[in-house]
């Protein structure tokens, strides 16, 4: 038993609708003996497979169509199952197996597989990679919003320069995280707190085992609601190697405007997609989002970032890069629609992009 107001229990009943596992919730108050018991009366949603379809397009991928199966209490009562298939210029999967046990720790499987293109400055293809992860891990809920976990991933990869320098690798990784996600909109949030940190050891398996690079890296986003029209996001990112012999396939890459989940790939506007690259780094970039009327958006961007060899502290305080950036977004019932014109402050070429869509 524990002391409730009326807004933490309100707060209870929306995550357990958020689970879409019940039709109806409500709750009653009932006095017995001088205390107060909360009776709840649910209907369970008999539902239990999902299928969706969706467009996207960015300027990575290319026109995408998805093909979205998922399922609940599959094999195990508490399990979700999530299937993506894309079908298009740049086709791709991803599968999810949760079993969800909250404060309890739960088992998961995750697979996903893509490719795609490194350019350079003139937009011209150096590298085309394929990449390939399993992963399984254990997840259990902190605090209430922040889930935390490790797991073992297995990634191969390869790496094709134009036909004159092929290489595939494998490695198997261990690695821990934590992770929080409360912004209230994927595409143009106005307030919420996003965190996703993750430690990772690079090749456990491979030669040399007292010598194996270890990754650190942080992904935070703040949303300052000022006023209904206006919304300050600040960005940051930073991400640091501990020991040598990192291979090139977990350098931290920056360049091009994206949202999926792409090795230690991180946004970068003003730049070609993964143009830059080093071992360490340290990102900042700030959006001033304008509102107008219900669904459409302009929003302002200026970013800097310093990619580095070694971590010394006059090379960790340098800022090597900045851009600005300028997008015109629209909310649609089918998705974002956004199209963003971006110029590097390092004499590069401007960059014009445009987003269609919901992002996998």
């Amino acid at each position: 038993p524990s002391l409730q107001t009326y807004g933490s229990i309100n707060k209870m009943l929306d995550k357990l609708y958020a689970t879409n596992n019940y039709k109806f919730i409500n709750y009653d108050i009932v006095q017995e003996n001088n205390t107060n018991y909360l009776k709840l009366y649910v209907t369970e949603d008999d539902t239990r497979h999902f299928l969706k379809i969706g467009l996207h397009y960015d300027e990575i991928f290319k026109t995408g169509l998805l093909l979205n199966y998922s399922a609940k209490r599959l094999l195990f009562q508490n399990s979700n199952l999530s299937l993506d298939i894309v079908v298009g210029d740049s086709p791709r999967y991803y599968f999810n197996y949760f079993i969800d046990n909250g404060y309890i720790p739960g088992f998961g499987l995750y697979s996903s597989a893509m490719s795609f293109d490194l350019k350079n400055s003139d937009n011209n293809t150096l590298e085309t990679w394929k990449w390939f992860r399993n992963e399984a891990y254990i997840q259990s809920v902190w605090r209430d919003k922040f889930a935390m976990g490790g797991g073992v991933s297995y990634d191969y990869f390869e790496s094709d320069k134009n036909g004159q320098d092929k290489q595939d690798a494998k490695y198997i990784n261990p690695y821990v995280f934590l992770k929080s996600d409360t912004q209230n909109d994927k595409d143009f949030p106005t307030k919420g707190f996003y965190f996703n940190a993750e430690g990772k050891i690079v090749d456990l398996f491979g030669d040399e085992l007292e010598k194996k690079p270890i990754l650190v890296k942080a992904d935070i986003k703040m949303n300052f609601y000022i006023s209904k029209m206006f919304t300050y996001r600040l960005n940051l990112y930073g991400g640091i190697t501990l020991g040598d012999n990192l291979p090139s396939f977990y350098q931290y890459r920056i360049g091009g405007i994206f949202e999926q989940n792409i090795v230690n790939f991180k946004r970068f506007a003003g730049y070609q997609f993964g143009l830059l690259n080093d071992n360490n780094i340290f990102l900042a970039s700030n959006d001033f989002q304008l509102r107008f009327g219900k669904n459409y958006f302009l929003v302002g961007n200026f970013s800097i970032a310093n990619l580095f060899d070694s971590i010394k502290f006059e090379d960790a305080v340098k800022l090597n890069y900045s851009s600005i950036g300028l997008t015109a977004g629209y909310k649609s019932p089918f998705g974002q629609i956004k199209l963003n014109l971006s110029k590097s402050l390092n004499k590069h070429k401007s960059v014009f992009s445009v987003v269609l869509g919901h992002w996998f």
